[in-house]
């Protein structure tokens, strides 16, 4: 059995046809199906028919103007102590902890002390460093 140069295998029967309006067809659904979108859209775009989960509508969001978050609220209403990391940064064992840990090449903090300045520091200028930040 001789193929035509202009045949192609139908997918759908499995039968290989030169035909050339089946030929055209079968090129033609191939590319609609390659070319489609992977995840068609609804066409649910109006508010009433897609509901919309802003953040400002969530009940615990915070309040932008107020500068209120949860973890604020809940230590205004006495539920929830705060840890502020001051209190446990005076602690010198703390302290050298939290400096051995740093990585270098890092851009510096509020006071403009990078992290190789820190770690190089001897005892003494560690304790005037946490003495500096209270």
């Amino acid at each position: 059995m001789q193929i035509p140069r202009s045949a192609l295998k139908d997918p759908r029967t499995g039968n290989i046809t030169s035909d050339p309006q089946i030929v055209k067809d079968i090129i033609y659904d191939f590319y609609k199906q390659s070319q489609s979108a992977v995840k068609p859209k609804t066409g649910k775009y109006l508010s009433n028919k897609a509901p919309r989960h802003y953040p400002w509508e969530q009940t615990q969001a915070p309040n932008p103007f107020e500068l209120e978050s949860h973890i604020t609220r809940d230590e205004k209403e006495g539920t929830r102590e705060i840890l502020w990391l001051h209190s446990s940064i005076m602690d010198q064992a703390a302290f050298h902890e939290c400096i051995r840990s740093l990585r270098n090449h890092k851009f510096p903090g509020l006071d403009g002390v990078v992290n190789e300045v820190l770690t190089m520091l001897p005892p003494i200028s560690a304790k005037l460093y946490t003495s500096f930040l209270q």
